[in-house]
């Protein structure tokens, strides 16, 4: 069932940025009459019906003295940027920075439609970028593993009581 779920979510997103895009296209028809010459062009306005609640995401690392285990980073600044299109149209809004708990967990709950583009910042050295696809009507929780460069990802849909976290 959750496999479904996910599955019908993705081709969903799929099917909504591609009827987005010819929808959105912007038509430029060049005419001539009687000697003079106009342009006409028509603009998109794009409407949502509804977003994504945004991305909760925990930070860890490797504990190396026993690999099978990992713990919390907390104190880390996680800043970005929610980016998407409206026809041929690009679309950044650029969120508020925040730190991760005792935990490891940070809540970037700003809503938005498309990839949030998520900046980790541990110090002045260590700095890590990742991507993370959104659900419409869902928050897409988020484990990084900065030792490891692995990404875990599950979605939480607003319809159903219990979610996969990671």
């Amino acid at each position: 069932m959750n496999k479904q779920f996910f599955v019908i979510c993705t081709v969903l997103i799929v099917v909504s940025l591609a009827v987005g895009v010819l929808i959105g296209s912007r038509v430029t028809i060049p005419t001539t009459f009687s000697g003079y010459s106009s342009t006409t062009s028509s603009t998109t306005i794009c409407t949502l019906s509804s977003g994504t609640d945004g991305v909760v995401i925990r930070v860890v690392q490797e504990n190396y003295s026993d690999p099978a285990k990992v713990f919390p980073v907390s104190g880390a600044l996680v800043n970005g940027n929610d980016v998407y299109y409206c026809g041929s149209d690009r679309s950044q809004v650029n969120f508020s920075p925040v730190r991760t708990n005792s935990s490891g967990w940070a809540s970037l709950l700003f809503g938005g439609i498309g990839i949030y583009t998520l900046e980790i910042n541990l110090s002045e050295e260590l700095n890590y970028t990742i991507s993370i696809q959104t659900v419409l009507v869902s928050t897409t929780y988020v484990v990084y593993n900065v030792s490891t460069g692995n990404v875990t990802t599950g979605v939480c849909s607003q319809f159903r009581s219990n979610c996969e976290i990671p």
